[in-house]
């Protein structure tokens, strides 16, 4: 009942709850409609009015945010574990469909193109795994009071870098196995579309892929130990392997410490998604590297180096250079790209409708 300007609380909140009456009721919720949504459908997602809704804080007034931090690691834990499942089941059923898929001569299995397409979506599904065990290694630390420093920065810097990769790369490869059902894929009845559908909500869940980057960004500016932690913890994992890991350190780093700081706010932001997904590539060939090292000759030394080597060319082949700054012709060229497609007649809500 109390209002105020502080910022946000964190409260407890039963959704029913027994009147004066005696009766089982809606916590002063009311229901405005259930969403309409293209994928996640068995979640339903509502439309909530609160009127009347008790409910009790749990965090210091003001200090709800800071409160959450712990819950976000695990929501953010959640959707990356969501994501590596749509991976690796749509990997899992597009092997198994290549072995009984007999088309020119043979089963396609047989056919080196399409082998090559789920050997890369094999070894993409490994390293994405390789990244959620990883936090889970770092967070069950923390859990447990044995972390250390280090440990424990480097989970809140990460944190945000697993939910954003892990979502954008779960899109990216069920939308490719989508294609190698050929026309089956696309058939209701055969429920491989409701996987990419699926998959597809993941990206917005728990923060979309520009905001979590603004998080890399707001670390990277408030904590500089904790990015100190990362790459330290970065160079322990790149010990004794490939040069391109060390190398990839070196040129991310200098532009954290020595770039960044001279750089305009909005040309930092402009850089952060693309330093997001560079750190990503980054860290999964570094923990691939460690595993590989600590594998010695075990018997799975040949998957692991073949996704060390997957990981080593993607990180490589796939670095997004930062940009250091936009000159004025660039800037023109930009603000022509939005101008030029837009229309000058307004529409119902004062805003210019597009020609496209």
């Amino acid at each position: 009942k109390k209002k105020t300007s502080s910022p946000l609380s964190m409260f407890f909140l039963r959704m029913r709850k027994v009147n004066d009456d005696g009766e089982d009721v809606l916590n002063g919720l009311e229901i405005v409609r259930l969403k309409d949504k293209m994928g996640t459908k068995q979640l339903p997602t509502a439309e909530l009015i609160l009127d009347g809704t008790e409910a009790i804080r749990i965090s210091e007034e003001g200090r709800g945010v800071s409160s959450i931090v712990g819950m976000l690691h695990i929501t953010r834990y959640h959707n990356a574990i969501s994501s590596v499942a749509y991976m690796r089941r749509m990997t899992s059923l597009a092997m198994d469909f290549a072995r009984r898929r007999y088309a020119f001569g043979s089963n396609i299995v047989q056919k080196p193109l399409h082998m090559l397409m789920l050997r890369s979506m094999e070894l993409d599904t490994r390293g994405n795994l390789l990244f959620v065990l990883e936090f889970s290694r770092l967070l069950g630390l923390v859990d447990v009071g044995k972390a250390s420093s280090e440990d424990a920065a480097v989970l809140r810097v990460i944190s945000s870098l697993l939910k954003l990769f892990t979502a954008k790369e779960g899109v990216r490869l069920t939308s490719e196995g989508v294609e190698c059902f050929g026309g089956v894929g696309v058939m209701e009845n055969s429920h491989i579309p409701v996987i990419l559908r699926d998959s597809q909500v993941l990206p917005i869940w728990e923060g979309t892929t520009n905001i979590l980057s603004l998080d890399l960004l707001r670390a990277c500016q408030r904590e500089s130990e904790a990015i100190a932690h990362l790459e330290n913890y970065l160079r322990k994992n790149a010990r004794g392997g490939s040069l391109l890991i060390s190398g990839m350190i070196d040129r991310i780093f200098s532009y954290l410490k020595n770039d960044m700081p001279s750089l305009s706010r909005d040309m930092m932001e402009a850089n952060a998604r693309k330093l997001s997904f560079n750190v990503s590539r980054l860290l999964i060939a570094s923990v691939a590297n460690r595993v590989y090292q600590e594998a010695g000759k075990g018997e799975f030394e040949t998957g692991d180096k073949a996704v060390l080597d997957h990981w080593l060319n993607r990180m490589e082949k796939e670095y997004e250079a930062l940009e250091l700054g936009i000159t004025e012709k660039e800037l023109r060229e930009y603000e022509s790209l939005f101008s030029n497609d837009l229309g000058q007649n307004l529409d119902k809500r004062g805003e210019r409708r597009s020609r496209l």
